[in-house]
């Protein structure tokens, strides 16, 4: 087997675990050739006898605006006759999917600061997904409804690599179920032949962002499937700052945790912490360990200190950290400093020629 590029493994687990929908963008657009980069590295998604089933249509200026205010108008208009061509959903909810639906639903809504039963700002919110949240660019995403089940899975392959090189490269993304009923609209916005199916949209720019998303609902943590001890906490999914820091395997023990929060090293979403801080999955910490910068994004917490492949589970690095320390590293291995080799207590001769130098 290959050996991986140094500090990649890293650099793809931040990838994954900062991607998130955004719902709130820049008018910033996006360059044509990113646009290109992304699709192309994205279409080496797996896909059984390499069918590649996908056909992404790419939208900005008037034609996106063209087809946004279509729909605007046909949602507007509570115009009968618009409906999924497919169930995205199970006719009925059950748990644990119910729970989960729920608390992402609400989670969102109190973000916001929709109360439950405002019906007129949940359905002012649910209209920003046809204007694609404000972004300038908006994807769309077809396959033919000939084919099979396998080809369904092979497009899912697809769209996550559409975000994740995208988030590669500082863009996020929203992928978007809320137009499948408009399908008619978009086909004839698109003069597509009637045999394609409208799978998905995706809106995607640069982000909005004015600060971490604390408290926002996690994906479903390991234990949910497993027998792990991971995402283990104390009352309301909480653990001290000091406790984390010292079971993730930053500092070897609690002390010198505390000793390095105290002193300024460890801030906590951007602020100075104390050791009892609580803090919870979704926080973001920016660690300084020795010559080391770190920012990573909690993803888990757990009362005991584990060995470090279960410890680098509790925390996602962010992908601009990992770059940071692997141009550090790369500088290092280039220029090291001066005596950066010297290992272990000086020989006889060493101690000689110190000796002299201080004659």
């Amino acid at each position: 087997m290959a050996d991986a590029e140094p500090g990649a493994a890293g650099i793809v687990d931040a990838v994954m675990a900062g991607r998130h929908a955004v719902r709130a963008f820049l008018p910033t657009p996006v360059p044509r050739a990113s646009v290109e980069a992304i699709l192309a590295v994205a279409r080496r998604a797996p896909s059984g006898t390499n069918l590649q089933p996908w056909r992404v249509h790419v939208l900005t200026g008037a034609a996106r605006q063209r087809l946004v205010d279509a729909v605007c108008a046909a949602y507007d208009a509570d115009e009968p006759g618009h409906q999924a061509e497919y169930d995205y959903y199970p006719a009925e909810f059950f748990e644990p999917y119910l729970a989960r639906r729920r608390k992402i639903g609400w989670g969102l809504y109190g973000l916001l600061g929709i109360e439950k039963g405002d019906v007129s700002r949940m359905r002012a919110q649910l209209r920003r997904n046809y204007e694609f949240f404000g972004a300038p660019a908006g994807l769309i995403f077809s396959i033919d409804r000939r084919m099979g089940r396998g080809g369904w899975l092979d497009y899912g392959m697809f769209l996550q690599n559409v975000m994740l090189a995208a988030k590669a490269r500082g863009l996020d993304t929203c992928p978007q179920v809320a137009w499948l009923p408009y399908h008619a609209i978009v086909a004839r916005s698109s003069a597509s032949p009637n045999r394609k199916c409208w799978s998905a949209a995706c809106a995607w720019v640069m982000p909005i962002r004015t600060r971490p998303r604390t408290g926002w609902p996690p994906n479903v943590p390991l234990s949910g499937t497993s027998s792990s001890s991971m995402n283990e906490a104390g009352e309301g999914g909480r653990q001290r700052l000091d406790k984390w820091l010292w079971a993730a395997r930053f500092f070897k023990t609690r002390s010198l945790a505390a000793d390095a929060i105290a002193g300024g090293k460890v801030r906590w979403n951007g602020q100075t912490a104390k050791p009892a801080r609580e803090i919870r999955v979704g926080d973001e910490l920016e660690i300084a360990v020795g010559e080391q910068r770190w920012t990573v994004v909690v993803s888990g917490l757990n009362p005991q200190r584990r060995p470090a492949p279960e410890a680098r589970l509790l925390y996602a690095e962010t992908a601009e950290s990992a770059a940071r320390r692997q141009r550090q590293e790369d500088l290092r291995r280039l220029a090291p400093m001066p005596g950066a080799g010297l290992k272990g207590r000086p020989t006889k001769k060493a101690g000689r020629l110190i000796r002299g130098f201080n004659e």
